[in-house]
């Protein structure tokens, strides 16, 4: 399968890319900051990089040519004022629909799940002050995804740790089954994220994932 990443310099995209590869998929790696953190004796027919900007909808697009699924993982908290998620997805959205473009797989964060009064724990009244840009930034993102019509998944890890994989994750779409997992690895988050690549359980789904406590 013919597979781009978008933020694939992340913790996240960098794990990613070697599981896609290990798996033989074909990889395309888009990233303002990709050459930062690829060897390029790395690339070959299977792995090319581009680096370029998601709010350029024509660069976007042009990436996508010859695609067959999208990975949307720009990952950690930005610096108030960015709008690369919630720009860069209007973009992939965009040229998704512009191309034939159906499935696509989104880092999000479980900010976004629902508390135990079903609604996201973002909007909660104890939510902090300091994480407000960076939550209203994610819901951006969310509600595009809801109304584009797209076979999309959200991915909301607890807390991501740049670390291989390592064990066990757990799956869940409340919050307060969350608790006592700890953080999830880049490692073990990719693998889950290849996972519903090819079982598609999770279409149109926001899912929580952490690691399974010992």
């Amino acid at each position: 399968m013919q597979i781009i990443i978008y933020g694939a310099a992340g913790i996240v995209g960098r794990r990613l890319i070697d599981r896609l590869l290990a798996e033989n998929h074909r990889v395309l790696a888009y990233d303002r900051n990709i050459e930062q953190w690829i060897d390029k004796s790395s690339l070959s027919q299977s792995f090319q990089i581009v680096k370029g900007y998601l709010l350029d909808r024509k660069e976007v697009e042009k990436s996508m040519q010859g695609a067959e699924l999208v990975f949307f993982v720009l990952s950690g908290e930005r610096e108030p004022g960015d709008i690369s998620r919630s720009g860069g997805i209007k973009q992939v959205l965009a040229s998704m629909n512009s191309t034939g473009l159906r499935r696509i797989i989104v880092l999000g964060d479980a900010i976004l799940l629902d508390d135990e009064t079903g609604h996201p724990i973002c909007e909660q009244e104890d939510f902090p002050a300091e994480r407000f840009a960076y939550a209203a930034e994610l819901m951006k993102m969310w509600e595009q995804l809801k109304a584009s019509g797209l076979d999309w998944t959200l991915v909301c890890p607890v807390q991501v740790t740049d670390h291989p994989e390592s064990a066990a994750y757990v799956t869940f779409t409340d919050i307060s089954d969350a608790q006592d997992h700890p953080s999830v690895s880049a490692g073990d988050l990719s693998r889950m994220m290849v996972r519903e690549m090819t079982e598609n359980k999770f279409i149109r789904t926001r899912i929580g994932v952490a690691a399974i406590k010992h």
